[in-house]
């Protein structure tokens, strides 16, 4: 629903106060930190936040405060790189040099970041 939203009228996501539903997306990367984030403010306790970025979306002293307000409950790094093609025209996007992980949040959570891989 969400991401539907987005799609539809750009910032309608961030005009979203609260929320209840497990969230599953690959935000826009120029906006990735303040979709996150927004996502986390106006999420009920318990709810789960996916979010497809690239596994360098760890780095940064500012990303940092982020994470220690907000711990990440487990991260899940592909093994082999994906193959990303915007609006899904792979001939044209044939490179895969970049390592992806899915980044899963629960609000509320307050324990130690998980990694996992998968194969």
């Amino acid at each position: 629903m969400l991401q539907r939203i987005w799609k539809q009228k750009r910032g309608g996501f961030f005009t979203i106060k609260e929320n209840t539903l497990d969230i599953v997306t690959n935000p826009p990367y120029f906006c990735a930190d303040k979709f996150l984030k927004h996502a986390l403010e106006i999420s009920a306790p318990k709810v789960k936040i996916a979010m497809l970025f690239r596994l360098a979306f760890l780095e940064g002293q500012k990303r940092y405060e982020l994470f220690k307000k907000y711990p990440i409950k487990k991260v899940y790094v592909f093994s082999k790189r994906l193959n990303c093609a915007k609006n899904a025209e792979f001939e044209k996007y044939k490179s895969n040099a970049i390592a992806f992980a899915w980044f899963i949040w629960e609000v509320g959570y307050t324990g130690i970041t998980q990694l996992q891989w998968i194969l």
